[in-house]
């Protein structure tokens, strides 16, 4: 026995030896149990997001199989500088339903938009990412400063921003913009949601020559 364990009670009883015992047992299994958890914890933050890409592209490969690998090409477009000005054409292109357009876009968003949120002081430690994501946070911080109108607008406001199709704007700059705005993470997706969904919806529209781009 350890005596440091029995210092204020110099002779125990068999139960309180025990009780001892087992209580320094689940202090240790507590310490070392922690590593594990914020492990398992900063994988959950990153797997869980690109889970929304991933249940869906699964969604489209078991009910529209013919449509998956042009899926695939439309996200992989999507993913290059020109975003959906690129992505909405060629998905049409391509033969892809509009609907699953919308849809591949809005999600792309927020899958990224999550990730950013959930992780963003980690990924800003990442070379190359954590240098893009402070120049996103710098650009998206000096669009704010300019453009007061923007909080008074509130969440229409943040919508309308992510929605416009200008350099600086988008769902990445819209969550930066929405934790300056104060809002709560779930307010803030809210709002890149509804912004992506109205630009990827006008995209679609004016490539389908149903809306005029000026």
């Amino acid at each position: 026995m350890a005596p440091e364990l029995y210092a204020n009670d110099p002779t125990p009883t068999p139960q309180r030896v025990v009780e001892r015992l087992a209580h320094e047992f689940a202090a240790d299994l507590r310490l070392a149990r922690r590593p594990v958890t914020k492990v398992a914890g900063v994988a959950a933050r990153v797997v869980g997001p690109l889970m929304l890409m991933a249940s869906f592209l699964a969604g489209v490969y078991l009910f529209a199989p013919a449509l998956w690998e042009r899926m695939l090409g439309l996200l992989a477009f999507y993913l290059t500088p020109l975003g959906a000005e690129a992505g909405v054409p060629v998905g049409l292109h391509l033969g892809i339903p509009p609907a699953l357009i919308v849809a591949l876009i809005v999600l792309a968003d927020l899958q990224f938009a999550l990730l950013f949120l959930l992780n963003g002081d980690y990924l800003k430690r990442v070379p190359k990412i954590g240098v893009w994501l402070r120049k996103v946070e710098t650009k998206a911080q000096k669009l704010y400063a300019k453009h007061a109108i923007m909080s008074k607008a509130g969440f229409v406001g943040l919508a309308v921003f992510v929605m416009l199709p200008l350099a600086g704007t988008g769902s990445m700059s819209g969550t930066v913009i929405g934790k300056l705005m104060g809002f709560g993470p779930v307010k803030a997706l809210l709002a890149v949601a509804v912004g992506s969904l109205m630009r990827s919806v006008g995209f679609v529209l004016a490539c389908l020559g149903v809306v005029s781009v000026v």
